[in-house]
């Protein structure tokens, strides 16, 4: 009798243990299943998050590129009256992308457009601002109004790369 009473208490006991057991493995199977629904969750709105910012970096580096290009602008338009030199020393020569990834940020014409732009502004600070020592210069010879002294010739060269800019930028702001 003594033996049947421990060998039903340890059945109970086991009986127990398992349900315990049972009920964590529940438990924890049901944790496993909302962990994996968060997971997915999150997974769905981290690559909306990174689409997201995908599109902001895309659109701040267009905007960057549309900024520089007003600088050199304003930076070309300064010289029609007078010199500048620092403004041109502290004006960037190109917009700092590689030419496949202006082309992903651009249509095909603007990104022509936005070539275009940044190569006549290094065509204008070589021909116009470059010394024979590959230094900018601060010292123009002749009066501005002489068109055939090296002053007059470079406030004419701004005026007209001015008129070019602002063709390109009208350009560059329309949506195609």
């Amino acid at each position: 009798m003594y033996v049947t009473i421990i060998m039903l208490s340890f059945l109970i006991c086991t009986f127990l243990i398992l349900l315990i057991i049972f009920k964590r493995q529940k438990r924890l199977l049901e944790d496993v299943q909302h962990m994996k629904q968060i997971i997915k969750e999150l997974t769905i709105e981290s690559k909306v998050t990174q689409h997201y910012l995908q599109t902001e970096l895309r659109n701040e580096k267009k905007a960057h590129v549309l900024l520089l290009a007003y600088r050199i602008r304003d930076t070309v338009h300064k010289q029609e009256k007078a010199i500048f030199a620092k403004t041109i020393e502290d004006t960037p020569l190109t917009h700092g992308l590689p030419d496949d990834e202006l082309a992903q940020l651009f249509s095909p014409e603007h990104a022509l457009i936005i070539q275009q732009y940044f190569s006549a502004y290094r065509q204008y600070i070589k021909m116009y601002w470059t010394n024979s020592a590959g230094k900018n210069k601060t010292i123009f010879r002749g009066t501005k109004d002489s068109s055939e002294s090296e002053l007059g010739q470079l406030h004419l060269a701004s005026s007209h790369l001015v008129k070019q800019f602002d063709q390109w930028l009208i350009q560059l702001q329309s949506t195609t």
